[in-house]
């Protein structure tokens, strides 16, 4: 990557049994990171675990940025549990699923659980919580770097891109089916979008994950080995081809104010490194298409025969200042 991406993970498989696995990331650079995941136990620690299957995405910010139905950030704690405004850089026609994860795991092997909730079309409240006991999140938590990523639905699946939500009660597992089956097992990246049970750190994991779907539950782990009760939330997820990913752009959006590479408010631009050419200016003599009609010098008779007597033969040029010839 020309940058350190925003990475977003889910567990893919339940090898430990119900045990809780809350999946940590860390040291993201340009060309790599390391992951966990954490069975919480009591206190700021992990307990031991069976080896399970994550599944993961790095995303480059400034590449999907510019995707007219997704955006993506990070933003800093400063220390603490609690709740994040996050206002989008560009209002969405609907309202976005928003994937959350935090992108350090600084302070120690304490459970580090994301989720958004109260999202419009304009922006989230994301929540971490640095597991401390049964329901309580630790208040003196380290400083986290927090990572947001926010999917138009509506735009995705015109775009083909799998992406849903799923309402699940307690740690019951939700059975997501793909609208298309993939060729191969993909990543099922899941996240919590709503609060409506305060209780505090419910994470979401993945089971079963195959080419024509999978399951997702979320779990709030209070100690020992189990999944507590926990009052209907709202999951969302998306299905991720192993891979690259190609994204494609439209030509054209409608947008308020310029971002990325969509700078031009009027179709036919014909030169995007030049800004005194477009086809908003007048064309002037001086042997470049200035308006971007397709021809220089449009509306001069450059070249036309002139000269009588000795200078006949001659043939037009533009004048120095370009107003004519």
């Amino acid at each position: 990557f020309a940058q350190p991406p925003v990475i977003f993970a889910t567990t893919q498989t339940e090898a430990g049994g119900q045990d809780p696995s809350i999946v940590h990331v860390r040291n993201v650079t340009a060309s790599g990171l390391e992951v966990q995941h954490c069975e919480w136990d009591s206190g700021d620690t992990c307990d031991s675990h069976s080896a399970e299957t994550v599944g993961w995405i790095a995303l480059d910010a400034t590449l999907v940025n510019q995707i007219p139905w997704m955006q993506v950030g990070t933003f800093t704690t400063g220390g603490g549990s609690g709740n994040w405004p996050v206002t989008f850089d560009r209002t969405f026609p609907n309202t976005p699923v928003v994937f959350t994860q935090a992108q350090s795991a600084n302070g120690g092997d304490a459970p580090l659980v994301t989720g958004a909730f109260g999202i419009t079309a304009n922006g989230t409240q994301v929540s971490l919580c640095d597991q401390e006991t049964a329901d309580g999140c630790d208040p003196n938590a380290a400083s986290q770097t927090v990572g947001w990523w926010a999917i138009d639905p509506v735009a995705a699946a015109a775009a083909g891109w799998q992406v849903g939500t799923a309402d699940v009660t307690n740690a019951g597992w939700a059975t997501i089916t793909f609208g298309t089956a993939f060729a191969g097992t993909p990543a099922l990246i899941a996240s919590l979008q709503t609060r409506n049970d305060v209780e505090e750190a419910p994470h979401a994991e993945a089971l079963g994950v195959g080419p024509t779907g999978g399951q997702i539950r979320m779990c709030e782990t209070d100690g020992g080995d189990t999944c507590t009760t926990h009052g209907t939330e709202t999951m969302a997820w998306v299905a991720l081809a192993q891979g690259p990913i190609a994204f494609d752009r439209p030509a054209s959006i409608c947008a308020c104010v310029p971002f990325g590479d969509y700078q031009v408010s009027t179709a036919g631009d014909c030169n995007d490194g030049e800004g005194a050419i477009n086809p908003g200016v007048v064309e002037t003599c001086d042997g470049v298409d200035n308006d971007c009609t397709g021809g220089a010098d449009n509306g001069f008779d450059v070249g036309a025969a002139c000269g009588v007597g000795a200078c006949a033969g001659g043939v037009k040029q533009c004048t120095a200042g370009g107003a004519g010839t």
